[in-house]
């Protein structure tokens, strides 16, 4: 009834043994906040027999969500093969031959190959399999390879496999049309050995210090029989055990007790040697590589404690009305000790505007056991206006001792609202930045303690992956070269690194240590056609806990520092990132410790509005994202966009390979009609797709920049 609609071709499509991929419009999912959705839909479109592989319309929103390796892990885990083409071709290729040679008895060296000259280079799998027999459809696969010669692969083990049997090895050959071929010969292994479990690591470690009302956790090398250890956990003095717990792998174990345990008390933890993996090998406890011995954890319980937690700092103050805080900017509060994680609820941290709750994300994270709370908004704040973070009373220890009253931070933000952000790096993957004592301008450190890299376990609260760069510190005075400084440098030629002029302002992200050391920014500056200059920022000091957005307005000849720039001015043609840098002083700085930072960006900033909105009678009736002019443009163009109803509104730009490149608009709107100005001299000539999102409507438009 539809010959031009695709769905009346998926079945002769099927018929024909086509190959068809479905899957969700990822950008569609994180618009409506369902981003959990794609493992569900992974699953079910498995479930549809004609379903040959998947597709996800990321553009950017993959690499934001931080999404590659968690899809690997929930619908990505195996090796696999694209089904047989038959359509194209039904020919098997002649099956390879393959010799297995053991080199320790925890690695087997494969070789194979075809048996044939081959005139055309093609597929081959190795298969691992327990049973003698083979089977394509369900062994593993261990090694997919694409070629016309002879090919080798090792197959190594950690003696921590569960499987302790023989294992059989086989290949086939695949066409370029996946046809594959019937099995190689079989080659058996000898028995792979098990090793004994052993504890990997425990909370808390030997000797620590804990509350009363913690739980104490071991983590095992294997997976082990549960069974085993019902009666074999001792506790002296004896402390009554609620449950024992397990995650999924079986491998971690968690003691709950049925009471708090006594105040400052040591402990003795005994696992007895009884304990067993599921292979049937016994516990190894001393780690020595014979099983039969037990395992000792001794720790130590705090004193009673009595009071709440205090709050020993914050930012925005509490004492006094900030006046200029940033629409993008964190809210940061500091504990005198640890708070019990779970107090901290959407009830207990409540973000407000007047006395309407803002939505807000928080992060809770712990320092030599005192907390840092840093909570910030999902989106950005209004301009030059009253906002109120409040931490209600409830907020707990994790002895238990709850704070009796309401806490309230009152801030008002700056008259200024960001019109445009390039982000330079968001650290969701690893770019060129040097090792600090890459740079030789780096002196006043211990080098192997002073190091550059990425972690998961510090982030922006409402960032939408969970990833930020570190910086390691350690001071020490080198008489040869005094002073102190660390350059962490970027270099030019990362394709991260962008040139920009001084009507932008730099930002970044930078997690405090209130270590009193110092932060500025470096860039290199362009006169000519040379870059012949390095100017850098008026040093910052690290004088706050948690996040804190810190930047460098470069329109501002006030705002440069000194370094070996010969007149310390911004007066240049262009500019580009040279390095963030940190300084010390040993009369108040602190001598080692971790930094950590996040969102590295460009802005601009404007007290005016985006655009003009229109009055009630004229307000538009429709939602419409409207092509820009000119197009194509050379460097400035105008985006019109149109919203009947308020909301929150981003306008976004893309490159071809789905790669934001500047973010326009990220915040609240009234109805009206709206135009966006697009300044592309940083950018490079070619095809872009800018995007408008509102209110769960999207929409999107190509534009040309020609240079």
């Amino acid at each position: 009834d539809c010959p031009y609609c695709w769905s009346e071709w998926i079945q002769p499509g099927i018929d024909a043994g086509r190959m068809y991929t479905v899957g969700p419009g990822s950008y569609v999912l994180d618009d409506n906040n369902v981003w959990g959705n794609h493992v569900q839909i992974v699953e079910r479109s498995r479930d549809v027999p004609w379903v040959d592989g998947f597709q996800f319309f990321s553009y950017a929103s993959w690499k934001n969500h931080q999404y590659f390796e968690p899809a690997a892990e929930k619908f990505f885990t195996s090796r696999t093969k694209i089904k047989p083409l038959t359509y194209m071709n039904s020919e098997k290729p002649v099956s390879p031959v393959l010799t297995l040679e053991k080199q320790d008895s925890l690695t087997y060296k494969i070789t194979f190959s075809s048996p044939v000259m081959l005139s055309v280079p093609q597929w081959f799998a190795v298969y691992r399999s327990e049973q003698a027999q083979p089977d394509t459809s369900t062994d593993k696969i261990i090694a997919v390879k694409y070629g016309d010669s002879t090919f080798t692969v090792y197959d190594q083990f950690d003696g921590l496999q569960d499987y302790n049997g023989k294992y059989h090895y086989y290949a086939t050959a695949l066409s370029r049309y996946w046809i594959e071929s019937a099995p190689s010969n079989v080659e058996e292994s000898d028995d792979i050995p098990s090793f004994a479990p052993t504890v990997t690591g425990t909370y808390p470690e030997q000797g620590q210090i804990i509350p009363v009302n913690d739980s104490p956790v071991f983590t095992f090398s294997k997976t082990i029989d549960t069974s085993s250890v019902k009666d074999a956990v001792h506790i002296t003095p004896t402390a009554e055990l609620a449950a024992i717990q397990w995650d999924d792998a079986l491998k971690q174990m968690t003691l709950i007790f049925a009471q708090p345990l006594a105040f400052e008390t040591q402990y003795t933890i005994k696992l007895d040697s009884v304990i067993k993996d599921i292979n049937g090998r016994m516990l190894d406890g001393n780690g020595d590589g014979k099983e039969g011995d037990s395992f000792v954890l001794t720790f130590t319980t705090l004193p009673e404690d009595f009071l709440p937690p205090v709050i020993v700092g914050a930012y925005p103050p509490i004492d006094s009305l900030f006046t200029d805080f940033d629409v993008s900017g964190t809210m940061s509060v500091w504990f005198n000790e640890e708070l019990n994680d779970t107090t901290l609820t959407a009830d207990n941290v409540q973000l407000y505007h007047d006395s309407d709750l803002v939505e807000s994300e928080w992060f809770h994270y712990v320092v030599d056991e005192r907390s840092i709370l840093t909570v910030q908004a999902k989106e950005d704040l209004l301009p030059d206006t009253d906002y109120q973070l409040v931490l209600r009373a409830g907020i707990a220890d994790t002895s238990g001792n709850a704070r009796a009253e309401d806490q309230t931070i009152e801030f008002h933000t700056s008259v200024y609202h960001n019109t445009e952000r390039t982000m330079i790096d968001d650290f969701s993957l690893p770019a060129a930045w040097w090792q600090p004592t890459g740079s030789g301008s780096t002196h006043g450190v211990v080098g192997g303690d002073t190091k550059w890299g990425y972690t998961k376990n510090v982030f922006l609260p409402a960032s939408n992956f969970h990833k930020a760069a570190y910086l390691k510190y350690h001071w020490k005075y080198d008489p040869s070269n005094p002073g102190y400084l660390i350059r962490e440098y970027m270099p030019s030629t990362d394709k991260k690194n962008v040139e920009f002029d001084t009507t932008y302002v730099l930002q970044v992200y930078l997690y405090g240590d209130s270590s009193n050391n110092t932060f500025r920014f470096c860039i290199d500056e362009k006169h000519g056609s040379s870059w012949s200059d390095h100017e850098v920022s008026q040093w910052i000091t690290i004088d706050w806990k948690g996040w804190r957005l810190v930047e460098w307005k470069l329109s501002d000849p006030n705002s440069v520092g000194s370094w070996i720039s010969p007149d310390n001015q911004l007066n240049g043609n262009k500019y580009r990132i040279d390095s963030f840098q940190f300084g010390h002083d040993d009369s108040i700085g602190t001598v080692k410790g971790t930094l950590y930072l996040d969102d590295f960006r460009l802005v601009k900033k404007s007290s005016e509005p985006v655009g003009i909105a229109s009055s009630d009678e004229q307000a538009p009736r429709s939602y419409n994202l409207e092509q820009n002019y000119p197009n194509p443009f050379n460097p400035v163009t105008t985006i019109p966009f149109q919203i009947p109803e308020a909301g929150h509104v981003k306008l976004t730009v893309f490159n071809i390979l789905g790669q934001e490149v500047v973010e326009l608009v990220n915040e609240q709107m009234m109805p009206g009609f709206y135009k966006v100005k697009l300044d592309g001299s940083g950018l490079a000539s070619g095809s872009y797709i800018y995007r408008l999102s509102v209110n769960g409507h999207t929409f999107t438009r190509k534009m040309l920049l020609l240079k």
